[in-house]
């Protein structure tokens, strides 16, 4: 299914605003409607089931809670506040598409109870701190920020071991949804889109093929300037897996918090090619690209998501005209990979293992030079919040005017406009996130033919690397923490036995 136009383009203006107007058109453009012929996914309710057989797994958007070995004990703070879907099916008017900006209906006790400081726990849909609130007397306007699990939860226990199936379909719940909007029109499925952008002089096309039993991978990277083209391309394939995690909440502190994903295994092959005819020079690139699949994993009406993902890393050092390297690299895994953290202290979880290969290696020089070029590939994420597939993106259709203009209105003449810029400004969207990776990373040197005894090396280096993000945890400190489960390194060298840097 191609990915829908996010939001259609529109005009609008907003007079004396307290908002640029760009800035309050980019907000007021990404309100979108609950009608009947919105389409949209919905929050499910703990007695959703799979519409695909029935069954307990990640992907089907239904709520997990009474999935097998499931456990959801928890005790919220006193400043949460629970929204049910029942209450969100009522009261619910929109949502930008950051994320950052809610509208309702103001005519319910629950949503009555949302303040500045609360956490508002839309189920199956958003966990967000909330920073303001307007009411113009017929709705009122939500602004928020990235909320953590110690934000909603004082004390509790999370816990679920769960397969991850690719079926090559994306999962409907239309009939698996009932009293939830307007479910004939909403949709609810993994998403496994097509992604391209740029990056710096790059290029890239990243997209994920679900079949039965396995997701395929293909990610491409090009630069090209004056006289200086690379194209790296790497192909994988990720096999159905468990995925497991274990998190533990006492007075508001995360004590341990464990991510594992089980019987992992697959295949990457990067292949790598440049030719230098001219004087460009391509900088170094080192991104997290967007996901290339996504699925939701609810649990209690907590919205968690996995994705499949990629981290691409290329240094071309190519110094002078007609030169060219190339190069294919394979790395095969299989085992668990995860994290226990608890306390201060992380430990590694799993037994994975890895058969590596450096199939091809080549180059053609007139000076000395040399490569980098890794891929991060898959990186399986967990993040925490409103994402991409609980649909909000999925939306299309433009919002009544008299919504949009009584937003606009109400953002015009309020302190609640100058925070929503506040908010824009800083791009407040979290990226608090626990993953597992497989890293190779190919280098390759080139002494050039003008040296005593001419030599070339590649190298390639593959590591399991697991790790989260602080803010995952709700913890003060910022910065990743991360190790290795396993390292491994191939070197060729020609001629053989040479010792070549």
């Amino acid at each position: 299914m191609p990915s829908p136009q996010l939001f259609p383009r529109i005009s609008c203006t907003a007079p004396n605003s307290l908002l640029s107007g760009s800035l309050l058109c980019l907000v007021l453009l990404a309100i979108t409607c609950t009608s009947s012929s919105c389409r949209k996914s919905a929050p499910p309710t703990s007695s959703a089931r799979s519409s695909a057989g029935g069954t307990s797994g990640i992907g089907n958007a239904a709520d997990l809670t009474t999935a097998p070995g499931t456990v959801f004990q928890v005790t919220y703070t006193d400043n949460t506040v629970v929204v049910d879907a029942a209450t969100t099916e009522k009261t619910f008017r929109g949502v930008s598409a950051d994320g950052q900006l809610f509208v309702f209906d103001k005519d319910n006790e629950q949503i009555k109870k949302l303040e500045a400081g609360s956490v508002m726990l839309l189920q199956g849909l958003a966990l967000k701190k909330v920073v303001a609130v307007e009411d113009n007397g017929e709705f009122l306007v939500v602004a928020t920020a990235p909320a953590t699990l110690t934000d909603a939860i004082k004390d509790g226990h999370i816990a679920w071991d769960l397969p991850v199936h690719f079926d090559g379909k994306s999962a409907t719940l239309q009939d698996a949804l009932p009293r939830f909007f307007d479910h004939g029109n909403w949709v609810v499925e993994a998403a496994a889109p097509e992604t391209s952008g740029t990056v710096g002089d790059w290029k890239y096309t990243a997209k994920a093929n679900p079949s039965p039993g396995k997701l395929d991978l293909d990610l491409d990277v090009k630069g090209s300037l004056e006289g200086l083209d690379v194209d790296v391309n790497g192909k994988g394939t990720i096999q159905n897996f468990n995925l497991a995690a274990d998190m533990q909440v006492s007075n508001g502190v995360m004590e341990n918090f464990k991510y594992v994903a089980k019987n992992l295994q697959g295949e990457v092959n990067l292949a790598f090619v440049a030719t230098k005819k001219g004087d460009g020079m391509l900088k170094r690139i080192e991104k997290k690209l967007p996901p290339m699949f996504e699925a939701p994993v609810i649990i209690g009406g907590i919205p968690f998501v996995m994705d499949v993902s990629s981290v691409v890393i290329i240094g071309p050092g190519l110094s002078a005209k007609n030169e060219a390297a190339s190069g294919h690299f394979k790395v095969k895994f299989n085992g668990g990979q995860g994290f226990d953290f608890s306390g201060a202290a992380i430990t590694p979880e799993g037994n994975v293992s890895s058969n590596n290969e450096i199939v091809d290696s080549g180059s053609i020089s007139v000076a000395p030079f040399a490569y980098l070029v890794g891929f991060a590939m898959p990186r399986v994420e967990l993040t925490l919040g409103l994402a991409k597939a609980t649909g909000f993106d999925k939306l299309e259709e433009k919002i009544p005017s008299s919504i949009k203009n009584k937003v606009s209105e109400l953002l015009s003449k309020t302190e609640l406009g100058a925070k929503v810029a506040d908010l824009t400004e800083k791009t407040l969207k979290s990226e608090a996130a626990a993953h597992v990776e497989m890293v190779m990373v190919a280098a390759h040197i080139d002494s050039g033919p003008l040296v005593p005894l001419p030599c070339k090396k590649t190298t390639l280096d593959v590591h399991a690397n697991v790790g989260f993000d602080a803010n995952m945890l709700g913890q003060t400190a910022t910065g990743t923490q991360e190790l290795n489960l396993i390292e491994d390194q191939k070197i060729q060298v020609v001629p053989e036995g040479m010792n070549c840097g």
